[in-house]
Order: structure tokens, then sequence, then C-alpha cells
């Protein structure tokens, strides 16, 4: 039963893994060429697990389907119960033979001793005479030294799965294989589209002329082992573009043209390719940058290209004054320009630098300078300094003599400002 499942598991893993075969058609007229290929095995996967009397197998794939599949070491057998083929009486011995737990094979047999007459059945302990499966319950038995044994039945076990991710071809999706190792039972999820097949590179294997067709080959990259083959039209193998220009009627024209080996040429209009640099205008405030460039075949037009955004940030000069009048009034203001232009405004602020008036202090009184700002503004500015208090006074004068009981007083003048200084003289006393 066992090998029933295997076979069908390896029928269905081949049929999904089995990679996309080659899709060429008999065509006498493309080479028969076989590319070398190296096969590229994956890891293995196991198929079925062995067992002491069926060997399992496992598998291996390379991408162009080639496939590799090994058969695995039987099992040991693995000794169970004592099966009782006669029971024991008191004057006879009794037969049994041990199983495998796992292909019921006999493995031994021995005698029963006989039994007393006055028998009572005293049962061991249970013992697995038959190991369950995913598919089938087991059984287990215990045994009277006599020989007489009771049977009972055990539940089936769960399926012992293994996860085998199958990776999508070029024309078969892909998925994960959850495999029993024991029954071989499978269920698959976890799809994967195909990937399609990918001819990336093709090779000439005839290069077509005026006159004939070629031929050109792919292998899919994938490593499917998928071929390929496509025709190359025949048609004119012309040369290089080459610039030319001819004068008609005063007008000079530009114009392209290449030409076959068999003579047969076609001509097109002189695409303009402006890659001659001829100026760069740098970006401004508030203009963009950009370079100009002119086609090398000395065709007039421009082409403007490179642009580099404006700076959006003023460059200024230094402020200057300006007076203007306004309805009949004099106003005088501070501008600043930019180079584009634009330009700043703000009120004139006085300066008051030209010196119009000064008078120095003297030992009594203030000393002033007197300044206007160069713009003509009627405003002034007077700044004061302090008197120098620097009197020159003369000797000291009696005004009024003192008596035995007033104060007298005298009194002294400043030579540079007339300023009087007065002192009292005290009384003479009796």
């Amino acid at each position: 039963m066992k090998r029933w499942y295997s076979i069908l598991l390896i029928l269905c893993l081949l049929f999904t893994l089995c990679a996309c075969g080659t899709n060429q058609e008999d065509n006498p007229d493309i080479p028969d060429e076989e590319d070398v290929h190296v096969h590229a095995f994956g890891d293995w996967i196991m198929m079925l697990d062995s067992t002491c009397v069926e060997a399992g197998s496992q598998m291996r794939m390379c991408p162009c389907g080639e496939r590799e599949i090994v058969e695995l070491l039987l099992k040991e057998h693995t000794a169970a119960a004592w099966i009782t083929d006669k029971v024991a009486t008191p004057t006879e011995k009794g037969e049994a033979h041990q199983v495998c737990s796992s292909c019921n094979s006999t493995l031994q047999e021995g005698d029963i001793p006989v039994c007393e007459e006055a028998h009572t059945h005293a049962y061991g302990d249970w013992v697995t005479s038959k190991d369950a499966t995913c598919t089938e319950g087991g059984q287990e038995v215990r045994t009277c030294s006599c020989g007489l044994q009771e049977v009972r039945d055990t539940e089936i076990i769960d399926h012992r799965r293994i996860d085998a991710v199958i990776a999508p071809t070029c024309t078969e999706e892909g998925y994960t294989a959850h495999i029993c190792l024991a029954c071989g039972d499978m269920y698959k999820d976890t799809p994967v589209e195909a990937i399609g097949h990918n001819f990336a590179i093709w090779r000439t294997l005839k290069t077509s002329n005026c006159t004939e067709e070629g031929y050109q080959k792919s292998s899919c990259s994938n490593s499917c082992g998928t071929v390929e083959y496509s025709v190359i039209p025949f048609s004119h193998i012309y040369g290089e573009w080459v610039e030319l220009s001819e004068k008609a009627h005063g007008t000079v024209r530009f114009y392209e043209k290449r030409v076959c080996a068999c003579g047969a040429f076609e001509e097109r209009e002189h695409c303009h390719e402006f890659d001659v640099l001829l100026e760069v205008v740098p970006p401004v405030c508030s203009e963009d940058g950009y370079s100009v460039y002119a086609c090398a075949c000395g065709d007039p037009g421009r082409m403007q290209a490179d642009f580099v955004k404006a700076t959006g940030k003023h460059t200024y000069g230094k402020w200057v004054k300006v007076t203007e009048n306004v309805h009949g009034s004099v106003r005088t203001v501070e501008k600043r320009f930019c180079t584009c232009g634009f330009y700043e405004e703000r009120e004139h602020c006085h300066e008051f630098n030209v010196l119009l008036e000064t008078k120095a202090p003297t030992c009594s009184t203030e000393g002033y300078s007197v300044y206007a700002c160069a713009c003509g503004d009627p405003g002034r500015l007077t700044t004061t300094c302090p008197p120098t208090n620097d009197h020159t006074f003369g000797p000291w004068t009696v005004t009024q003599k003192p008596s035995a009981t007033e104060n007298g007083e005298e009194c002294r003048n400043c030579k540079k400002c007339g300023k009087i200084d007065h002192r009292e003289i005290p009384a003479t006393g009796y």
C-alpha cells in the first residue's frame, strides 16, 4: 500500500516540477546547435521514508528538468509483543512468536511453560504488537503466563509531514508541498506565479543582408532549457549617417545621408545637435541662468538649455543720497540699487558732519559748535562744552575794614572774565 502512495507522490511531483521543455520546431534553415548545460541540482527532497521492508527515496532537480532520485537504506525491524500461537496447559507447553511492530514479520519463536491446574489468569502490561500509522490503527496485547492474550486496538496517529518549497518555473507555478513521510499523503498551498521565459541575450546564427534573411537564437536565462529562434528580416546594411549640405536657389540645405554596400542610400533632413557651447548666462536675483548652444553644422539657430533657477536674493550696492522735488517740497532719501534694476529706499538719516560755527569755552562761559548735514537740510546740531573754570584772579582788595565787633570784606577780580570773588575779614575784637 505504501509503495502505491510513493509512486503516486513521485508522479505528482514530477508532473508539477517538470521544467519548461524546449519549444524548438524543426526548421531546416536553422543550424542545429546545442548549448552546453551543466546541471545545477537543488536540495534533496524526501519522497518517502524507509521502513523495515520497503526502501524510501529522495529526489533533487535541476531547473532544466533533469531529476536525480536515490533509494534510501531499509530500517531495522522493531521488536514488539510476543503473540501466542498455542496456550499452555497443565500437561503441554504453549507456543508463541515475536513480531515486528512495523511490518508484522516474525522475528523469533519460543515455548510457553506448562501452567498449574488451578490457574487464575494474571495478565502483564499492555505491549504493542502492531504500530499505529497515519492510515491504520495499531494493536496492543497483554499476556498471561499461560499464554492466553487479550488484544485491543489503538488509534490512528497524525501524519508526519515535511514542508518542501517548490520554486516556480518559466511555465509552471510554484507552491509549498506538505508531504507525509510515512504514507506519502501530500497537499499543496501558497501558490507562486510562473516566472515566464527570459530571452535576454540573442546570438546571431546567420546575418541578414540586402537580399537574404538571417536567424538568431536565444536560450532562456532561467536555465529551463527552452530555446527560441527568430528571423532577422533582410534589409540594407547602411553605414553611419553623414552630414551634407547643398546650395540650391541661393539657399543652403542641410541633410544627412547613409549608404549601403550595394549602393542604395537613405536621406533625411539634418537633425540639429546643439552640442557647441556658445555662452553661459549666470542666474541673477530675478532671472534664471542658462547656456546657449549651437549646432556644429553652422545653422544660425540656437538653443537655450541647462537652466539654473534665479537666486532670489538681490545684490545691492551702497546707499546713495537722492534729493527729490515732490509737489514743490524737497525730499532727501537714500537708495541702493541691485544689478537687476530693483532698488530699496529709506528715509535719509542726517549726518551732521559739516561745521558751520564754533566758539571756545572761557573760564565762566560755555563753548559750542554748530553742525549741518551735507544734504542741505536747514536743521542744525549744536554741541556744547562746559566752562573751563580756570579764572586768573588779581590781588585781594579790602572793600570794608573790620571793626572790633563787625567783620570786614575784601574782593578780587578775574583778569579774563571780570568775575568778582568775595570773602569776609574777621572782626578785630577788643
